[in-house]
C-alpha cells in the first residue's frame, strides 16, 4: 500500500516535471521563432535581391540570408514548407521598401509580389524593333535587350506601337506576346477588308514606310498610292527611310555607294517591298496601307516647311526640290 502511494506521487511528480518541460520546451521553440522571424539589425531598406530562375529554395534562403534580409536559413525553408505558398519561390527583382518578418518574406517570394512598381513606357508610332529594345533596357535595368531584339526582330512590324506598363521584372518573351496580342487587337484598320496572309504582311511592310514618310493620314494615302502605282510600272520605290533601317539610322540619308549596293533594303535597284517591316506602325498607317488614294501623282517630298509637295512627272519633282528645298 505505502509502495503504491509512493509511486502514485512518483508519476504526478514527473507528469507535472513532463508538463514543465513541454511547456519549456514549447515557450523555448516559440520565443526562438519569434526571435529568428524578425527582420535583422542590419536590414537594408529600399534594397532589392534577384531571385534567378531555377533557383532553389534552399539557394533562396541563402541569398536572402546573406543580403540580410532574414535571420535563418532553416527557418525559411521550414515555412516554404508548412505555409500556404504559391508554386514554390518564384524567380525575379524583390524590392524590400522596410525590415519585414520571415513570414512576409516567404509569401512575397512564393506568390510574387515584387514590391516593385509598374513601368509606363511609351513606343511612339514607328518605333524599330532595335529602338524599342533601346528604350526597355533604359526603363528596366534587368531587361534583357540583347534577347529581345533576337526574339523581335522576327516580330518586326507586328509590335503594336503603344503606352504600356511593365513590370520592372518582365522577360523579352512576356513583353513581344503583350505587344504583339496588342497589334492583334487592333483590327481595326482591316475591318470590312478580306486580307490573306501574304496580303496582310505586305500591308504592314507598307505601313511601315508610310509611318516614315508621311505625317497626315490622307498623306499617308496618297504615298501608298504613289507607291503602289511604282510597283505596278516596275519602278522601284526609292524610299530612303528603308536604308535608315538597313543601317540602324533614323533619318539616314543614302550615299551612292548605298544605292549601288545589293542590299535588299536597296529600295533604289531592288523592285517592289523590302522583305520585312522598317518598324512598328500606328493604326492609322496600317488604315493607309490598305485604303490608298488614287492620284496622278508618281513623285513626293517632304520639303524644309515640313510639307508634302508631290508631282506627276520627275521634271516636277526636280522643280520641287529647288523650291521647296532650303
Amino acid at each position: 500500500m505505502l509502495l503504491q502511494a509512493f509511486f502514485q506521487v512518483l508519476f504526478t511528480h514527473l507528469l507535472r516535471l513532463w508538463r514543465m518541460y513541454i511547456s519549456a520546451g514549447v515557450l523555448f521553440l516559440a520565443v526562438s521563432v519569434l526571435v529568428l522571424s524578425a527582420p535583422p539589425s542590419t536590414f537594408p531598406a529600399n534594397h532589392t535581391v534577384t531571385i534567378a530562375p531555377g533557383t532553389t529554395v534552399t539557394g533562396t534562403a541563402r541569398l536572402l540570408a546573406h543580403e540580410h534580409i532574414i535571420r535563418s536559413p532553416l527557418l525559411f525553408r521550414l515555412l516554404v514548407d508548412v505555409l500556404p505558398a504559391g508554386q514554390g519561390v518564384q524567380s525575379g527583382m524583390y524590392l524590400f521598401e522596410k525590415p519585414v518578418t520571415v513570414f512576409r518574406v516567404v509569401w512575397n517570394t512564393t506568390h510574387a509580389l515584387t514590391g516593385l512598381r509598374a513601368v509606363r513606357l511609351t513606343f511612339p508610332e514607328g518605333t524599330p524593333v532595335r529602338s524599342m529594345s533601346t528604350l526597355l533596357t533604359s526603363a528596366l535595368p534587368s531587361f534583357d535587350g540583347e534577347k529581345f531584339t533576337a526574339l523581335a526582330l522576327p516580330q518586326e512590324g507586328y509590335l503594336f506601337p503603344d503606352t504600356y506598363f511593365f513590370s520592372p521584372n518582365t522577360t523579352p518573351q512576356e513583353t513581344i506576346a503583350l505587344m504583339r496580342a496588342n497589334f492583334d487587337n487592333h483590327s481595326n484598320w482591316k475591318k470590312g477588308i478580306m486580307l490573306s496572309e501574304t496580303k496582310e504582311r505586305e500591308a504592314v511592310i507598307l505601313a511601315s514606310i508610310l509611318e516614315a514618310e508621311g505625317k497626315t493620314l490622307e498623306d499617308k494615302q496618297i504615298i501608298a498610292g504613289i507607291l503602289l502605282k511604282r510597283m505596278q510600272l516596275q519602278m522601284p520605290l526609292q524610299v530612303d527611310a528603308t536604308f535608315g533601317y538597313a543601317y540602324g539610322r533614323t533619318g539616314y540619308v543614302p550615299t551612292r555607294a548605298d544605292i549601288e549596293g545589293d542590299s535588299p533594303y536597296n529600295s533604289y535597284r531592288m523592285r517592289g517591298l523590302p522583305p520585312t517591316p522598317i518598324n512598328n506602325p500606328g493604326e492609322v498607317s496600317l488604315h493607309a496601307a490598305v485604303t490608298p488614294l488614287q492620284t496622278p501623282y508618281l513623285y513626293y517630298l517632304t520639303g524644309s516647311d515640313g510639307l508634302m509637295h508631290y508631282a506627276n512627272t520627275f521634271a516636277q519633282h526636280i522643280e520641287n526640290q529647288k523650291k521647296f528645298f532650303k
